[in-house]
C-alpha cells in the first residue's frame, strides 16, 4: 500500500528473474499483485530469504485475452464512494461534496430509477465542478439504500471519435430506529516475533462510536486459536470510546504460524463481528560471519509427516562455496538427535543431504538447524523445521475460526475470504479441505494446497460467473477421525458500481446514427453493457433469444431479439411491433440493472448496405449472379445480377415476425426499393429479407446496368421508401 506500481515489458520467449521483498519487518507485510496483459507462464516460485509460517506457494491467474476497449473520456473524480449511517431522530449526516476535475461539460443521473432518498446537485454542469451529495431523510425507514450516480462527459467536437465513459459515485444510506456501533477498523492486527526486542504484552486500540445516540456496549473475546493470549479492556461502557486489546502469547508455547481470535462488540441494535491476528515467527537465522560468501538455496527446509509413519525422503540444499569443499553439521533444540545431514556431493557443485527420523517423537513442532561451513569462506545455517502431525483426542475435533463464512459481492466480482484450523491445544494435525455446493455447481474453489496441518489458513474464492442471488456451499475439513464442515454462504448483489451506459446508436452496417426503422440492426457502444463476447442463440421456439448472458435491450418496453453481446458492444433488431413515427425509448439491462433512457427517432425505413470490413464503406457485401463475393478481383460483367445485403428496410409483406429466421423464400418489403450503380439505375429483381438469415437482412437483387462505367469501385445505393443508404460504399463492376 503507498507503493506506485511498475509497468515493465517483457520480450516475447524471454525468461525473467524477477526479486520481490515483500516481508518487510515484524510488524508490516506486503501485498505483491502482479498484472500481466497476456498469459505468462511462471517456472519457480520460492522464498529464498527466511523461513515462512506456511508453505511457500503462488496463484496464477492466467489473463483471458483481451478486448481491446474503444478509447475512452473520463471526468476525474475526488471520491468514488459515499455512505451515511443515520439514527432516526438525531442530527442528519451531513451533504457530501465531490470534487469534479477536467473542462468537458457532463450530465448527472441517479440509478436506480426512483431513488428519492438521494438528491444530486447540479444535475448539469461543466467541470471543474462540486457536486452536493444530499440524503433525502424525510420519511425513510429503517434499511439499508443503496443508488450510483453517473457523469457523463459530453465529447467535444473535436474528439467525435472517442468514446465517452461515464464516472461512477456508489452511494449507501443505513438507517436505523436505534443507535448503531461503528468501529473505526475492520480488524485489530497484533504480531509478535520470539526473540525480538518488542514489548510483551504489547497493545493494540480501537475506536468505537454510534451513528446517533450513545449506545452501550459490551465485548467478548475468543475462544482465541492458540490459547487464550488476547485481553481487553474496558469489557463494557458506552459510546464513544477506545477499546485496548492486549496480545499477550508468552507462556503458551505457540509454534510459528497465524492465529485469530474473534471479537464480538454487542449493542443495543447491532453486533460487530471483528477479528485479531497473532503472527508468531520464531527468531531469524544469525547473521554469517564477517566475510562469509557461503550461500545456500534453499535457505530453510520443511518436513511433515503423520506420527507413526516411516521418516519422509531426505531434502537438498545447494552450497555455493566458490568450488571450496564444504562440512555439515546439525544441531537440534528438542526432541534428541532426530537430524542428520551428510555432504551428498563435493565440489564445486557441493549438496548437502538433510534427513529427519521420526522415531519417538510425540505430534508436536520441532526445530533443528543444518550448519555448513568451507575453510576460509565462514558458514551458512539452514533452518530444519519438522511436523509430526497427530490426532486429536476422541470426541475433540479441529477448530475452525470463523465457525461459517458469509460472503458478499455484487454481480460480476469474485469474493475471497481466509478461515483458520486449529487442532486442540495447539497439536498439529494434518487435514484435508475440499469445496463443495448444494447445486453441484464449482463456483466454490480453495485456493490452499492440500493436505495442510494445524495451525493452518484456507483461502475460499466464490467465482464472479453467478447471477444475483444466495448460493449455500461448504468446505468439509478431513482428518483421521473425524470431520468438520464450515458452511459458506455467498449473497451475490445487484451490480451498482457500474451500470450500463450508452454512448451512440448506430446503424449495424452503416457505422452512422440515424433514424432508426422496424426489423434494422442496431449497434449500441457503451461500457457495462455485458460480459464476455457472445453471438445469438436460438429459444425454444426457433426466434433470436432476447437474452444474452443477463444482458437485454428494450425498445418502448418490448424485448428486442439480441444477435451478439459483450461490454463494450450489443447488436440487436428493433422489434416489428415499433411504429415508424415518433420517438423509441431504447434501454440496455445487465443482469437487472437498467441503462439510462435513449430517445431514438423512428423511421418507415432506414436502408444501408452492409460492408465487407464492417465499416460502413468500401466494397460491400455483395454476391455476384453465381454467388461468389464481389471484389475487384471478381468483379460482376454488366447485364448480369448481383445480391445485395444490408439492413434497415422497415416492414415487408407478409409482415416478418420479430426475431424470425426467413425461410427459402421471405415476403417483400412494403415500400418501393430502389438502386443505383455508377449513378445509373437499376433493374431491381427481389427485394425482400434474405433467406435463411435473420429477420431483419435484407437482400436486393439488382441487374449491372449496361451503361455502368466499369471499375474495381463502382459507386452503389440503396432507396427504400423515402430514405437512401449512406454513400461510401462501392462494387466491382467488369
Amino acid at each position: 500500500p503507498g507503493v506506485a506500481p511498475e509497468t515493465l515489458t517483457i520480450p516475447a520467449s524471454t525468461l525473467y528473474f524477477f526479486q520481490a521483498n515483500t516481508f518487510v519487518k515484524p510488524t508490516s507485510f506486503a501485498l505483491m499483485e502482479i498484472v500481466s496483459a497476456a498469459p505468462i507462464r511462471v517456472l519457480e516460485y520460492a522464498f529464498t530469504d527466511r523461513p515462512f509460517p506456511s508453505t511457500p506457494h503462488a496463484d496464477v491467474l492466467l489473463p483471458t485475452p483481451v478486448t481491446t476497449a474503444p478509447p475512452a473520456i473520463q471526468l476525474p473524480i475526488s471520491t468514488g464512494t459515499v455512505s451515511w449511517s443515520w439514527q432516526i431522530g438525531t442530527t442528519p449526516p451531513a451533504v457530501a461534496s465531490i470534487n469534479v476535475l477536467g473542462n468537458l461539460s457532463f450530465n448527472v443521473s441517479v440509478s436506480p430509477a426512483g431513488s428519492s432518498w438521494l438528491t444530486v446537485s447540479p444535475d448539469r454542469d461543466t467541470a471543474p465542478s462540486t457536486l452536493s451529495l444530499v440524503p433525502n431523510l424525510a420519511g425513510v425507514g429503517p434499511g439499508a439504500y443503496q443508488a450510483a450516480v453517473t457523469l457523463m462527459p459530453a465529447v467535444p467536437a473535436g474528439l467525435a471519435g472517442l468514446a465517452a465513459q461515464p464516472s461512477i459515485i456508489n452511494a449507501a444510506l443505513t438507517v436505523s430506529a436505534g443507535p448503531l456501533i461503528e468501529a473505526s477498523d475492520s480488524n485489530c492486527c497484533f504480531f509478535f516475533e520470539a526473540g525480538a526486542n518488542m514489548p510483551s504484552p504489547f497493545p493494540g486500540t480501537l475506536s468505537i462510536s454510534s451513528n446517533g445516540t450513545p449506545a452501550a456496549f459490551t465485548v467478548n473475546l475468543g475462544p482465541c486459536a492458540g490459547g487464550n493470549w488476547l485481553t481487553a479492556a474496558p469489557l463494557s461502557g458506552t459510546t464513544p470510546a477506545t477499546l485496548t486489546f492486549t496480545a499477550n502469547p508468552v507462556g503458551l508455547n505457540l509454534p510459528d504460524g497465524r492465529y485469530s481470535c474473534p471479537i464480538a462488540i454487542q449493542g443495543p441494535t447491532n453486533t460487530l463481528s471483528l477479528a485479531a491476528a497473532l503472527m508468531v515467527l520464531g527468531p531469524p537465522p544469525p547473521p554469517p560471519p564477517p566475510g562469509s560468501a557461503v550461500k545456500t538455496v534453499p535457505g530453510y527446509l520443511n518436513f511433515l509427516l503423520s506420527a507413526g509413519t516411516s521418516a519422509p525422503s531426505p531434502q537438498s540444499v545447494t552450497v555455493q562455496s566458490n568450488g571450496n569443499p564444504v562440512a555439515a553439521s546439525v544441531s537440534t533444540q528438542s526432541g534428541g538427535n532426530w537430524l542428520t545431514a551428510s555432504v551428498a556431493a563435493e565440489a564445486p557443485n557441493s549438496v548437502v543431504s538433510a534427513s529427519v527420523n521420526p522415531a519417538g517423537l510425540a505430534p508436536g513442532n520441532y526445530q533443528g538447524s543444518v550448519t555448513i561451513t568451507s575453510p576460509g569462506m565462514g558458514s551458512a545455517q539452514v533452518l530444519v523445521y519438522l511436523v509430526v502431525a497427530g490426532l486429536p483426542p476422541p470426541q475433540t475435533p479441529l477448530t475452525a475460526t470463523p465457525a461459517n463464512l458469509s460472503l458478499t459481492a455484487p454481480v460480476g466480482q469474485s469474493q475471497s475470504e481466509v478461515f483458520y484450523v486449529a487442532g486442540p491445544g495447539g497439536l498439529p494435525v494434518e487435514f484435508t479441505a475440499a469445496a463443495t455446493t448444494s447445486d453441484g455447481g464449482t463456483w466454490l474453489t480453495l485456493e490452499s494446497a492440500m493436505p495442510a496441518v494445524t495451525p493452518g489458513g484456507i483461502v475460499v474464492e466464490a467465482a464472479a460467473n453467478l447471477a444475483q442471488g444466495v448460493y449455500h456451499g461448504g468446505i468439509l475439513l478431513t482428518w483421521g477421525n473425524g470431520s468438520l464442515t464450515v458452511p459458506v454462504t455467498f449473497q451475490v448483489t445487484p451490480f451498482l458500481g457500474s451500470p450500463p451506459t450508452m454512448a451512440a446508436i448506430v446503424n449495424s452496417a452503416s457505422g452512422t446514427p440515424a433514424a432508426v426503422a422496424p426489423g434494422e440492426i442496431i449497434t449500441i457502444d457503451g461500457t457495462a453493457l455485458g460480459t464476455a463476447p457472445t453471438g445469438f442463440t436460438l429459444d425454444g421456439y426457433g426466434n433470436v433469444a432476447t437474452k444474452l448472458n443477463g444482458t437485454e435491450v428494450l425498445v418502448n418496453g418490448t424485448p428486442a431479439p439480441l444477435i451478439y453481446a459483450s461490454a463494450y458492444q450489443l447488436n440487436f433488431i428493433v422489434p416489428y411491433e415499433t411504429g415508424s413515427s415518433g420517438v423509441a425509448a431504447i434501454q440496455a439491462i445487465w443482469n437487472g440493472i437498467q441503462s439510462a433512457s435513449w430517445g431514438a427517432l423512428l423511421a418507415a425505413s432506414a436502408p444501408a448496405i452492409f460492408t465487407s470490413a464492417a465499416t460502413g464503406v468500401g466494397q460491400g457485401a455483395v454476391l455476384n449472379q453465381d454467388s461468389s463475393v464481389n471484389g475487384p478481383s471478381n468483379a460482376a460483367a454488366r447485364g448480369t445480377v448481383i445480391q445485395i445485403f444490408g439492413t434497415g428496410a422497415g416492414q415487408t409483406t407478409p409482415a416478418s415476425a420479430t426475431g424470425g429466421v426467413t425461410g427459402s423464400r421471405g415476403g417483400v418489403f412494403s415500400q418501393p426499393v430502389s438502386v443505383t450503380i455508377g449513378g445509373v439505375s437499376a433493374v431491381v429483381q427481389y427485394a425482400g429479407p434474405a433467406p435463411g438469415e435473420v429477420a431483419g437482412v435484407l437482400q436486393v437483387n439488382a441487374v449491372a446496368p449496361s451503361g455502368v462505367v466499369p471499375g474495381p469501385e463502382v459507386p452503389i445505393s440503396l432507396t427504400i421508401g423515402q430514405a437512401r443508404s449512406p454513400d461510401g460504399v462501392t462494387i466491382a463492376v467488369k
